[in-house]
């Protein structure tokens, strides 16, 4: 591959843009919650939890009471009781605020629904491909639709 000035593109370089992007979409791939049912939660795992109409009245310390869900990462399961540490929340009245990860225990009983976020490959992929189109399509409107051109002057009339 050349650039616009006749230059060699080394393959490494285009390996080392394809190794950014991969890490990019690893990093910043869509995500979204599938429902666990009555499996548990993984400790380490980032869940959503949605509470009962029990639950949302409850005071959890620093988050406060009136919680319909809360996003985090799961720090420890077990038969009562899963803890959180919390990143976000949805209130009862919709409102949606972010935490800096106050870890609350939240009884097992006022669970109604434990989701856990994964990565969505073909949402993933379909972004990837209209990144890529996007790009294409940008470069050739850039380019005018022209392959490469080395600047040299073309002989002729005294040019």
């Amino acid at each position: 591959m050349y650039d616009g000035n006749m230059v060699r593109i080394a393959p490494t370089r285009m390996l080392s843009r394809a190794t950014r992007l991969a890490a990019l979409l690893i990093c910043c791939g869509c995500q979204h919650y599938i429902d666990l049912g009555a499996g548990a939660p993984v400790p380490g795992g980032d869940a959503r939890l949605t509470l009962s109409d029990h639950g949302t009245a409850v005071s959890y310390g620093a988050i406060g009471s009136g919680v319909r869900q809360m996003e985090g990462k799961i720090q420890s399961v077990d038969d009562t009781a899963i803890a959180i540490a919390v990143t976000s929340v949805i209130r009862q009245l919709g409102y949606d605020e972010t935490w800096p990860g106050a870890t609350v225990s939240v009884p097992r009983r006022d669970v109604t629904r434990i989701e856990s976020r994964q990565l969505s490959m073909s949402r993933t992929l379909a972004t990837l491909g209209g990144f890529i189109a996007g790009t294409l399509a940008v470069s050739s409107a850039i380019t005018g639709g022209e392959g490469t051109s080395s600047g040299l002057k073309k002989g002729g009339n005294g040019n």
